[in-house]
Order: structure tokens, then sequence, then C-alpha cells
């Protein structure tokens, strides 16, 4: 017993020690900063979370894989492709970090042997809390298609949803996205 506490102790170390060194030297997280209207860079500096300026990339391109769901009943892998164009940068909220997005998700669901076709067009909305993490919700207008296997039908809903992305550098974060329809994990690329 007195093992297996001391590698927890030691592992908690390990994985808390970066955090730790940095709030007793005072430092700050990564921020956007802005040099003028047209030109904007990621730079080190102190932000207020919620208050730093928004990510220069203008289109996100994202693969995402995991659990897709066809007429409330039929679960099964899905893969997903994103594409996504900034519309505002500076979102509805004007004292925060938000912009807004218009986006696109397509992509297979395997459910039992047979394919359908999951779809969605929908605004998100993300919220930036500092350069490393960008909260979001998103809502639009989903569906799927499906073959003879699942009933030869095609279906629309109103599609809502929240997720999350973890920044790795500028360019490329790592994306989590929940839904009625997905819980889906994968990549996004900024450009």
């Amino acid at each position: 017993m007195n093992i297996s506490i001391s590698r927890f102790a030691l592992v908690s170390l390990l994985i808390l020690s970066p955090a730790l060194a940095s709030a007793a030297s005072g430092s700050k997280p990564d921020t956007y900063s802005s040099v003028d209207s047209n030109t904007r860079t990621y730079s080190r500096g102190s932000s207020e979370d919620w208050k730093g300026s928004a990510n220069p990339s203008d289109f996100n391109f994202s693969a995402l894989g995991g659990i897709g769901v066809i007429d409330d009943y039929h679960a099964g892998f899905s893969l997903i492709g994103a594409v996504a164009k900034k519309i505002l940068d500076r979102g509805f909220v004007p004292d925060i970090n938000n912009q807004v997005f218009i986006e696109g998700e397509i992509g297979p669901v395997f459910v039992a042997g047979n394919t359908a076709w999951f779809y969605s067009v929908h605004g998100r909305w993300d919220f930036t809390l500092n350069p490393d993490w960008t909260f979001y919700a998103l809502g639009g207008v989903g569906g799927s298609a499906q073959g003879s296997g699942l009933g030869s039908h095609t279906v629309f809903f109103p599609r809502i949803g929240a997720g999350a992305m973890m920044s790795i550098n500028e360019q490329v974060a790592l994306r989590f996205e929940l839904s009625h329809e997905l819980i889906v994990v994968g990549g996004v690329f900024r450009l």
C-alpha cells in the first residue's frame, strides 16, 4: 500500500511541477496579442482570462472520430470532417474574447454492417479562455441519410452541442464535441 501511495505522489508531483513552477515564478500563460487591426501575432505575455485577442486563423479544418447516433437508437463508429469559416472576429459579447464561425460537418456513421451519412451546417460560437483553451457552443441544422439496411430515408433536425479545443500551438488543437448525435474527438488545423 505504501509503495502505491508513493508512486501516486511521485507521478502527481511530476505532472504538477510545471504548473507549480510557473505559479511560483509568477509567469502568465501564452496570449494572443495584436499589433494593429491587420496584423495578429501569437506571443508570450500577460492577459486576463477571456480577455485576450482572437486567434488569428480565419479557417478551421477538423478530422473527428467517435460515436455517432442515427435515428435516436442506432449508434456506431463515426468519421467526421469539418470545415469552418470565421464570420465575426469579435462575437456578440464585446467584453470577452469570442468569435463566430459558420461550420459544416459531414461523414459516415458505421452501424451494424451498414453506413449512414451524417451532415450538419451550424454556427459555432467560440469563447477563448486563454491561448490554450477554447470552449464553444454550436447550433444549426443536422441530419442523416440512411441506406436500405437502416430504413432508406433522410432526416433533418435542429442541432445543438458544445465542445472544447486544447491548443497544441497556434495552428493545431485537439477538439472534443458533444451533441445528441455525436460524441467525437480529433484534431483541428487552423489556417
